[in-house]
C-alpha cells in the first residue's frame, strides 16, 4: 500500500503513514522513530470509534479528524486499510481531508453499491405496506350539567289587606304572637295617620320601621 500522491504536493503536511487494520506498520514517509506504536494507536483508535459508530447507529467511519495546540492529525479509513496524516497544526486540514476522500471513498464495514439495473429490464416494484385495520369510533359519554340544589325559601308572608286602623291590627297580631302576619302591616303605618286619634298620630317611615323592628325583636325574645 503506498502513500497517495495528492498529499505530496500540499505543503501543510508533515508526515503519513499506512498500516493493515490489525495496526501493523506498512509505510511511512518521513521514517521516524515511534511510527509502529503510532500506526497500532492508529488501529486501536479506529476499531474503538468503529464499535462505537455501530451501536449508536452513525453509519459506517470514515475519517478521524484530531486538532492540537502542538499537532493536527487526519486518519482515513477504508476496507483493508488506514492512513494516518500529520498536518502542520498552524494551518487547516481542508484540503487534506479533500485528498483523504479520493483514497478512501467507501468506508470499513459499509455496504457495497448495488449493481445497476439493466436498461429495459423491469423494475422490482417497492414493498406495499400493510392497510392498518380501521380504528373503532371512540364515543365519549354525554354530560348532562348537574345544577346544585338549593335549599328551600322561606314562603315569603302574603301582603295584609287594607285595615282602617292598621296600628290595632298591629298590635293585636303581636300580641297574639302572629309576627309574620305583623310584618305585612307595616307598609300601611305611615300612610293611616289620624291626627284626631291618639296613637294615630303621623309618625316618620324611618321611625316607624325602627318601631316596628323593636317591637318584633322583643316579640320574639
Amino acid at each position: 500500500m503506498s502513500l497517495p500522491t495528492s498529499l505530496r504536493g500540499l505543503s501543510e503536511v508533515k508526515g503519513a503513514l499506512t498500516a493493515d487494520p490489525s495496526g501493523r506498520l506498512l509505510e511511512a514517509d518521513p521514517d521516524v522513530a515511534g511510527q509502529n506504536e503510532a500506526a497500532a494507536a492508529m488501529a486501536v483508535g479506529a476499531n474503538g470509534f468503529s464499535v462505537a459508530g455501530d451501536a449508536a447507529k452513525l453509519g459506517s467511519l470514515a475519517t478521524i479528524l484530531v486538532k492540537g495546540a502542538a499537532s493536527s492529525t487526519v486518519t482515513a479509513i477504508r476496507p483493508g486499510g488506514l492512513l494516518l496524516v500529520t498536518v502542520d497544526p498552524a494551518t487547516t486540514t481542508t484540503q487534506v481531508e479533500r485528498a483523504l476522500k479520493d483514497w478512501a471513498p467507501q468506508a470499513i464495514g459499509s455496504k457495497p453499491a448495488a449493481a445497476p439495473i439493466p436498461a429495459g429490464a423491469p423494475r422490482p416494484a417497492a414493498p406495499r405496506r400493510p392497510t392498518p385495520p380501521p380504528s373503532k369510533p371512540v364515543t365519549s359519554p354525554k354530560l348532562s350539567a348537574v345544577r346544585p340544589s338549593l335549599p328551600p325559601s322561606a314562603p315569603r308572608a302574603a301582603p295584609a289587606k287594607p285595615v282602617a286602623d292598621p296600628w290595632g291590627a298591629l298590635r293585636r297580631t303581636l300580641g297574639r304572637g302572629q309576627l309574620n302576619e305583623a310584618v305585612t302591616y307595616q307598609s300601611q303605618l305611615a300612610a293611616s295617620h289620624d291626627p284626631d286619634r291618639p296613637g294615630s298620630e303621623q309618625v316618620d317611615p324611618e321611625e316607624s320601621d325602627r318601631a316596628v323592628r323593636a317591637l318584633l325583636e322583643a316579640s320574639a325574645a
